[in-house]
């Protein structure tokens, strides 16, 4: 006989899944996704035929609709059976009893590896029973009551002894109110609290029948998740990877910055130091040194994967950068100059050009003439400039032996840090052209004959390959912003600016770096989730035997910050500090929100995440006038230029007037 609720007693009642238990999986569907995969790769399916194996995850959802319309309309029943779905997958693809079993156990088996809790009505649930509450659990749901609570106390064993109603046994439903029904006649129940997460069956459903309802919401997928799971349907790297971050979002109760690590930086980062370390294998590589200072995070991640995989790879960090590892001589003092005028074109001022090359300001006047010291340096200006030194071959012997110290200084960090008679290993950055390592190619050309492999999140399309530099890319493209990939690999270090030997350890010198906005902007937090990221999500592929590697992720992500940016990440994005060149000791943001004084003169390196953060009412159109204008060195080029020029005339004065009046 079931137990009466005493007229004086509230029940409380919870729904199940997504309210106690969610999956690790983006979508409850995503299950299917694993079960597919195992299909596909394990031994054990091999007689499974193959058009359910490839095809399995249409075939299990539209087999359990049709299986709940078939019980509805002939036996009036609202819900059907796990064993009713296997019964007609059985009949259409004429498997045998002992298969149908097999795949049946394997759903089964699958959803308790990839079943987790919601800890936050988890301790809401054991508080009410502490307190000797009436408590019973209700799921629309058709495993039946043996597998849930098999779940359930895989997850706590206050579980053990609670009531289980199911849809699939009961042949009621929440979702149309006779599921609630059933339970009031059966507990002669007087008055009901039902927690659950959907807002009709939880809450619509509950509140019609009488009960008062307690809608949870639980985490939503972020913009960007969910653009990458409409454009990638059925892509399991996709589902566990965003799955991973819902989950950690669910159950954290943290700050923007860990939630951002966790959800956009951290699974960037992750599939490209997995990359890195699957090449690394096949090419029996056992060193990486990481090249401060964007090498930092994903040498964090790397020595999560290395120790959770076991993998026979050491990681080092390699203090470095263009500023101090690059030095002229007889050979290169051509190119050397040309790379200083080039890469930094943007940025030129006379005091930054003595300093590039290591001289004085004082010294740089005996060769040149200017006006001001830090004045930006025209095109024009540069060109001549770069013209006269070149030609100049006092000055280019004066620069080799200004540098001279420096070099020998680096060359011996080289060999402090690197066994130079192993060929086993390789560099890590994330941006660049690659011609920092071709001088490093360079410089240990007369005591190092084999080329040099460095790993790079992407490349520059002016990179060259040579046999003595050998660039290995993540991403071939340049339809991607750089720059931001930088974003989100900072570090409270300020940049090397060259080497000095203390008791004959050579040791970096740091440029000073004020870390307080850092700090303020949730560093700590930042890393935190990163690596939360990386060892739930390494966790839940290893538990699924899932090996795969996916490059969709970066895709989808960064044409989301190019083309559909939401205010929540572009604050976010925008508030960190972050400057380009080295020049970063004092700034606060990457991307200032715009206002009234600055709208209309573009000056950040990120115009499209400052304008996504601005309040103004006319947004749309402002972020139409930058997505189209002329292009850029980020990446925002123009796919209707004729149409932005018209634009721009159009609303030039009127969004200035509108502004004005607000």
């Amino acid at each position: 006989m079931n137990k009466i609720i005493s007229k004086e007693k509230i029940l409380y009642s919870f729904d199940i899944f997504d309210t106690l238990i969610t999956r690790t999986t983006a979508t409850p569907s995503g299950i299917f996704l694993v079960i597919k995969n195992k299909l596909q790769t394990e031994k054990e399916f091999i007689n499974i035929p193959d058009f359910l194996k490839n095809n399995f995850v249409e075939i299990r959802k539209e087999a359990e609709y049709y299986t709940q319309a078939n019980q509805l309309n002939l036996y009036n029943k609202f819900d059907c059976t796990l064993d009713d779905i296997y019964n007609l997958i059985k009949i259409n693809y004429n498997l045998d009893n002992n298969e149908i079993e097999l795949l049946k156990n394997l759903e089964i088996e699958t959803e308790f590896n990839n079943i987790v809790p919601i800890k936050k009505n988890i301790e809401k649930l054991k508080k009410l029973i502490s307190e000797k509450k009436e408590v019973i659990l209700i799921s629309d749901m058709y495993h039946r009551e043996n597998t849930i609570r098999k779940f359930l106390t895989n997850i706590d064993p206050i579980f053990d002894n609670i009531k289980i109603f199911t849809s699939s046994e009961t042949t009621k439903r929440k979702s149309n109110g006779s599921l609630y029904r059933y339970i009031k006649n059966e507990l002669h129940v007087k008055k009901q609290i039902h927690i659950g997460d959907n807002k009709f069956s939880d809450y619509i459903q509950a509140k019609w029948n009488g009960i008062e309802p307690q809608l949870y919401k639980p985490e939503q997928l972020k913009p960007y998740e969910k653009i990458l799971l409409e454009k990638n349907a059925n892509n399991l790297y996709c589902e566990l990877s965003t799955g991973t971050s819902r989950l950690i979002r669910e159950n954290s109760n943290r700050n923007r910055a860990f939630n951002f690590g966790a959800s956009f930086a951290g699974p960037i980062l992750y599939s490209y130091v997995n990359w890195i370390l699957e090449q690394s294998q096949k090419r029996q590589i056992k060193n990486l040194y990481f090249i401060s200072r964007d090498g930092y995070i994903p040498k964090i991640i790397a020595d999560i994967l290395i120790e959770e995989k076991k993998l026979d790879i050491n990681t080092h960090y390699f203090y470095s950068s263009r500023r101090a590892s690059r030095f002229p001589d007889n050979k290169n003092i051509d190119i050397y100059i040309n790379w200083i005028f080039s890469e930094f074109e943007k940025n030129l001022t006379p005091k930054f050009i003595a300093d590039r090359f290591n001289i004085s300001l004082d010294e740089l006047k005996s060769f040149i003439k200017y006006r001001n010291d830090s004045t930006i340096l025209s095109s024009k200006d540069i060109h001549k400039i770069k013209n006269i030194l070149t030609k100049n071959e006092k000055f280019k012997s004066h620069i080799i032996k200004t540098n001279t110290e420096r070099k020998e200084l680096f060359i011996k960090y080289l060999k402090q840090e690197i066994d130079f008679s192993k060929n086993d290993f390789a560099f890590v950055d994330i941006n660049g052209s690659g011609r920092t390592q071709d001088n490093l190619a360079h410089l240990i050309s007369d005591f190092y004959s084999s080329p040099i492999y460095t790993f790079y999140l992407h490349l520059q399309s002016d990179m060259k390959q040579n046999d003595k530099s050998i660039k290995l890319a993540y991403i071939n493209t340049t339809n991607y912003i750089s720059a931001a990939t930088e974003l989100l690999c900072r570090t409270t270090t300020g940049q090397t600016i060259g080497y000095t030997e203390i008791n004959g350890i050579i040791k970096p010198i740091l440029e000073y770096q004020n870390n307080t906005y850092i700090e303020q902007w949730g560093y700590k937090d930042y890393l935190e989730g990163i690596s939360e990221y990386t060892k739930l999500f390494n966790e839940i592929c290893t538990i699924n035997n899932f090996k795969q590697n996916d490059i969709k992720l970066y895709f989808s992500y960064f044409k989301f910050l190019q083309n559909s940016l939401d205010k929540e990440t572009a604050d976010i994005l925008g508030s960190i500090p972050f400057g380009i060149y080295g020049n970063e000791k004092n700034i606060k943001e990457c991307a200032p929100k715009y206002n009234l004084f600055n709208l209309f003169s573009i000056k950040t390196s990120f115009d499209y995440i400052s304008v996504k953060r601005t309040n103004f009412p006319l947004n749309i159109i402002l972020q139409t006038l930058k997505k189209i204008s002329k292009k850029t060195n980020y990446g925002y080029i123009s796919k209707k230029k004729e149409m932005a020029y018209i634009k721009i005339f159009k609303y030039k004065f009127d969004i200035r007037n509108i502004l004005w009046k607000q």
